[in-house]
C-alpha cells in the first residue's frame, strides 16, 4: 500500500460530478465521485457495499472496505466538514469519493488537507474480465466481417445482382456513413455504460443481417434491402471501434491495459480479414462465360453466406443478454475510480485541445485512408491482373499479421510506458516506406520494382503491421492526453473522423471507379501527413501520472 499526500492525488483528479457513475441503474446511483462526500464521523471499519450492475442485478460484495480507523499522530478525525479553516473542499471531494470505493482511505478519519496523508489502495482485476473481452471480442469480429462481405466476392455479387463497380464501393462506404450517428452511440456509451452499449449494438447488427437475407424476386428490392442492411452494420460499428479503451479502462489493471485495448480494437480488422477468406472458400468466382447452373451455385452460396453470419448474430445477441454484466464490484485501478468530466464539460474541453486534435487528425487521416483502401484491395489489384481469390489472400494476410502484430507491440507498450510517441513514429516512417514502395510497384514498368508474388505479400505485410499496430496505441495515447475525459467520447470523435476519411475516399472511388492508382498515391500521402503530425505532438501522460502515485 502506497501512502501519498493528498496533494500528490488531488491535482490529477477533477472535482466535477461523473458523466458515467461505476453503477449502471436508475434507483441508486452510487458512485458519484465529487458529489459523495460524507458527513459526520467515519466508523471504526467500513459497511460492507453493494454494486448494482443495471438490468435489476445486484452483486454484494459483502465485506469490509478499506480501513477508515484513525491513526495515531493524525488528530481526531472529526469529520469531514466545508467549514474547517485550511480544508480544502476540492480535496475533500475527491478523497471521500475514491475512500467510497475503497481506492483510498484517509488517514486521520475525515476531511483531508494539504497536509493530510491518504493510503492509496490498488483496485482489484476480477477473472471475467476475460470473459467480457471475449464478448465484445465476438460481436466485433462479426460487425467487421458483415462489413467486409462484399469486396472479396465482388466479381460474383456483379454477376448474381447485376451490380456495377460503384455498387459495390457503395457497400462498403455505409460502414463510414454509419458513423454519422456516432454522437448516440458515444452518449449511450457514456450514460448507460458497456452492457447497454453492446446489447444496443448486437440488435442493430441482427436487424442489419436480417435484411440482407430476406427472400424477394426483385431484384431492385434485394440490392436495396442489403444496402440497407450494410448500413445498420455500419451504425453498428460506432461502439465496436469506439469502446475498446473504455472496457480497458473498466475492467483491465493499469498494466494489462493497452493490450485489452489492442485485443478488442483489432479483433474487427481480423473479422474483416475473414471476410477475405471466408468469401471466395463459399463463394467460388465467376468462370469467362457463365451459364445458367454456375448463377444458382453463386447464388446459393451467398445465400448460405448470409444466412449463417446472421444465425451468428442472433447467438450472440442472447448470449449478451443473458450473460454480460456491466461492470466489476470493484474498480481495477486508481484512474477507473476517479472522477470524469460530464458530457457537455467533456466536448468543451476536447474543443479546446490542440494537442488532442493534432494526433486526432492524424489517426484519422491514416487509418480512414487505409480503411477505405484495403476495403477495396481487390479492385486496386485487378489491372495487375491478380485474381478475386488471390487479392483475397493478399487482403487476409496483411490484416491478420497485422492484428496479431499489433497485439504483440501492445504488449510491449505495456512495460515501456510513456513511449507511444517515439513508437508511432518509428511504425508510420515504415509505413510510409511500404506504401511507397507498393505505389511504384502498381505501376509494372520499373525495373527495380517488379511487381510479382514475392513483392506483393512482402510489402502488403509491411503495410499491415504497421498500420494495425498503431491503432491501440492511437487509442491509448488519446485517452492519456485527454483524461480525465469518458474514454467512450474521446474515442468516439476520433474514429468517427476515421470513418469521415473513410467514406470520403470511397465516395471519390464511386465517381472514378476506372482508374484506382490515385488511391494508392492517397494511402502515401496520408502515411507522410501522420508522421508530421505525430512529430508535432507534445507528450502528456494524465492517467499514467495518476496511477503513478499510487503504485510508486
Amino acid at each position: 500500500m502506497h501512502v501519498a499526500r493528498a496533494d500528490e492525488v488531488t491535482p490529477l483528479l477533477q472535482a466535477q460530478p461523473p458523466s458515467q457513475p461505476w453503477q449502471e441503474v436508475e434507483t441508486e446511483k452510487l458512485w458519484r465521485l465529487g458529489l459523495n462526500r460524507e458527513q459526520g464521523q467515519q466508523s471504526g471499519h467500513g459497511q460492507g457495499q453493494s454494486w448494482s450492475h443495471g438490468q435489476g442485478q445486484n452483486w454484494s460484495h459483502g465485506q469490509a472496505r478499506g480501513d477508515f480507523s484513525r491513526r495515531p499522530g493524525h488528530g481526531q478525525g472529526e469529520g469531514s466538514n466545508p467549514g474547517d479553516l485550511g480544508r480544502d473542499p476540492i480535496c475533500d471531494s475527491v478523497t471521500s469519493g475514491l475512500r467510497s470505493v475503497g481506492l483510498v482511505n484517509d488517514a486521520n478519519g475525515g476531511g483531508v488537507n494539504d497536509e493530510a496523508e491518504v493510503a492509496v489502495t490498488p483496485g482489484r482485476a476480477y477473472r471475467r474480465r476475460w470473459a467480457v473481452l471475449a464478448a465484445f471480442c465476438c460481436l466485433s469480429f462479426l460487425q467487421g466481417q458483415v462489413w467486409n462481405t462484399w469486396g472479396p466476392v465482388a466479381e460474383s455479387a456483379r454477376l448474381v445482382f447485376g451490380w456495377g463497380p460503384g455498387d459495390v464501393a457503395l457497400l462498403v462506404v455505409w460502414g463510414p456513413v454509419g458513423f454519422i450517428l456516432c454522437p448516440l452511440s458515444v452518449l449511450l456509451l457514456d450514460k448507460r455504460g458497456l452492457r447497454s452499449s453492446l446489447l444496443a449494438t448486437s440488435l442493430v447488427v441482427v436487424l442489419g443481417c436480417s435484411l440482407r437475407v430476406i427472400p424477394t424476386a426483385d431484384s431492385a428490392t434485394r440490392k436495396w434491402l442489403i444496402q440497407v442492411g450494410q448500413l445498420l452494420n455500419g451504425i453498428a460499428g460506432t461502439t465496436t471501434m469506439a469502446a475498446p479503451p473504455y472496457l480497458s479502462a473498466a475492467w483491465f489493471p493499469a498494466k494489462q491495459r493497452t493490450t485489452a485495448t489492442a485485443i478488442a480494437s483489432l479483433i474487427g480488422y481480423l473479422g474483416a480479414a475473414s471476410a477475405f477468406l471466408l468469401g471466395p472458400a463459399v463463394v467460388p468466382a465467376p468462370g469467362p462465360k457463365p451459364g445458367p447452373a454456375e448463377l444458382q451455385l453463386i447464388t446459393k452460396r451467398i445465400d448460405i453466406m448470409l444466412y449463417a453470419q446472421a444465425a451468428y448474430a442472433g447467438l450472440l445477441l442472447v448470449i449478451i443478454l443473458l450473460f454480460l454484466p456491466a461492470l466489476p464490484p470493484r474498480p481495477p485501478s486508481l484512474s477507473a475510480a476517479a472522477t470524469r468530466l460530464p458530457y457537455r464539460a467533456a466536448l468543451r474541453k476536447l474543443a479546446r485541445s490542440r494537442r488532442f486534435w493534432l494526433i486526432a487528425l492524424a489517426y484519422g487521416v491514416a487509418s480512414g485512408v487505409v480503411g477505405g483502401w484495403s476495403g477495396v484491395l481487390d479492385v486496386i489489384l485487378s489491372p495487375n491482373g491478380v485474381s478475386q481469390a488471390k487479392a483475397g489472400w493478399v487482403g487476409f494476410s496483411c490484416t491478420t499479421v497485422g492484428s496479431i502484430a499489433g497485439i504483440i507491440i501492445s504488449r510491449f507498450a505495456d512495460y515501456f510506458a510513456g513511449q507511444l510517441k517515439a513508437m508511432l513514429m518509428v511504425i508510420y516512417t515504415a509505413a510510409t516506406l511500404a506504401a511507397v514502395w507498393f505505389t511504384l510497384m502498381s505501376y509494372g514498368n520499373i525495373p527495380f520494382l517488379p511487381f510479382d508474388t514475392g513483392s506483393l505479400y512482402a510489402c502488403t505485410l509491411l503495410l499491415g503491421v504497421t498500420t494495425n499496430s498503431s491503432i491501440p496505441l492511437f487509442f491509448e495515447l488519446f485517452v492519456e492526453t485527454t483524461y480525465p475525459v469518458p474514454e467512450g467520447i474521446t474515442c468516439g470523435i476520433v474514429t468517427f473522423l476515421s470513418n469521415l476519411f473513410a467514406g470520403l475516399l470511397l465516395a471519390f472511388l464511386m465517381v472514378y471507379p476506372e482508374d484506382v492508382l490515385w488511391l494508392n498515391w492517397v494511402l502515401v500521402f496520408s502515411c507522410v501527413l501522420t508522421v508530421f503530425l505525430v512529430l508535432l505532438y507534445r507528450e502528456g501522460y494524465n492517467r499514467l501520472k495518476l496511477e503513478a502515485v499510487a503504485s510508486s
